[in-house]
Order: structure tokens, then C-alpha cells, then sequence
């Protein structure tokens, strides 16, 4: 998933820090899906910061935002996902990256952000890896109905 920066977003958890000098004026950097490989440097620093100066952010933002903060690398690795809705790529494009040139998949609505107003409609919901929505059941099931697929990470299906 892309990483954003959360500030003049409707996300929910956009003002989710403690213990933060500057609140929440912090810069800040988040990443949708919690899946984030990490250098032992970068825990170390979160380690230290959250047991002995009791600073925390929300954990989608937790260690992009400390990499921000200490000069440290953060990198979003573009995940293989298929999207079961026909789009042209020019509308994905457009229905993804709405935000600013610094934080292009960010914006004051985010496609895929869960908001004060609940979720908002995006792309996102017809996607193979996403934790709510049908995308991944819907590639799930045309797999085991003999549909050759390409390479892409699939969301656990749950079952009903």
C-alpha cells in the first residue's frame, strides 16, 4: 500500500499521537496496510522512544513516521494486487493518488482511509488484498472455478 501523509486527511486516526513535542503538528507518514519490514536500528529507536519517553502513534503510522522523524529510509513496496472492477488505468490512477504531489495517495478523502464518516468509496473494496470488502472472495472463488490468474497477493478469505 502507498505511504501518505496523514495531516489534512478526514482518516480517523490522523490525530493519533502521544507524547509527541509537537502534538499533533508532528510530521508524520503512514502506511494503510500494517505490513512493514523494519532495519533493527528503526525498532530500536521505536523501543526507546515509546518505553522511555511514552511516544506512540497509531501502529499504520508508527514506523514510517519514526523513520521520518530519525532521517531514516522508509520505503512503500508496491504490493501485486488485482482489482475485480474494470478500470482504465488512467481512472485507477485518478481514484488513487487524489492527493498532493508529496503525498499523492493521501488528500483531504483518501480512497482508502476508514473516516469519522465511515468508510469511502474507492477501488479499494473490489481488491484482491484488502481486509474488508469481496475483492479477495471474489478472485478466491474464480480460482478455484479454474480462472488462470496472475501473480498477486490475496487478503485471507474468511469464512461465512
Amino acid at each position: 500500500m502507498p505511504m501518505i501523509d496523514p495531516i489534512g486527511t478526514n482518516w480517523l486516526y490522523k490525530d493519533d499521537t502521544h507524547g509527541l513535542a509537537d502534538g499533533i503538528a508532528t510530521p508524520r507518514r503512514v502506511a494503510i496496510v500494517s505490513i512493514t519490514r523494519s532495519s533493527r536500528r528503526l525498532l530500536r529507536l521505536v523501543d526507546e522512544a515509546q518505553r522511555e519517553r511514552g511516544q506512540s502513534l497509531v501502529s499504520k503510522a508508527t514506523l514510517e513516521t519514526f523513520a521520518l522523524l530519525h532521517g531514516r529510509k522508509a520505503v512503500a513496496v508496491p504490493y501485486p494486487i488485482y482489482f475485480t472492477k474494470e478500470m482504465k488505468a488512467e481512472e485507477l490512477d485518478a481514484e488513487i493518488n487524489k492527493g498532493t504531489p508529496y503525498s499523492k495517495a493521501g488528500g483531504e478523502m483518501p480512497s482508502m482511509l476508514y473516516t469519522k464518516k465511515g468508510w469511502l468509496p474507492g477501488p479499494w473494496w473490489e481488491a484482491s488484498y484488502w481486509f474488508t470488502g469481496n475483492g479477495a472472495e471474489k478472485v478466491w472463488q474464480a480460482y478455484l472455478g479454474g480462472q488462470r490468474l496472475p501473480p498477486m497477493l490475496l487478503h485471507p478469505v474468511k469464512e461465512k
